[in-house]
C-alpha cells in the first residue's frame, strides 16, 4: 500500500504484490539497500571501537606488569 499526501489530503492506491509499478519497486528497493548500508557502516564503526579498545586494554595491560616486576 503506498501513501501520498496530496494538500493535507492521503490518497491510497493498493498493488498487489505481482503487480506493483516499477517505481514502487526500485523505490522499495533504495530503502533497502539504504538500510543495509547504515547497518553495515554501523557493524564498521562498532568493529573499530573493539579493535581501539582492545589495543588500549592491551597496552595498559603492558604498563601494568611492568610496573609491578620493576617494584
Amino acid at each position: 500500500m503506498e501513501v501520498e499526501r496530496v494538500e493535507r489530503e492521503r490518497n491510497y492506491r493498493i498493488f498487489c504484490e505481482k503487480h506493483r509499478p516499477l517505481k514502487i519497486v526500485k523505490e522499495l528497493e533504495d530503502k533497502d539497500r539504504q538500510t543495509v548500508d547504515e547497518v553495515y557502516k554501523f557493524a564498521k564503526v562498532i568493529e573499530k571501537c573493539n579493535e581501539i579498545q582492545n589495543r588500549v586494554d592491551a597496552k595498559n595491560y603492558k604498563l601494568r606488569r611492568v610496573t609491578l616486576f620493576s617494584k
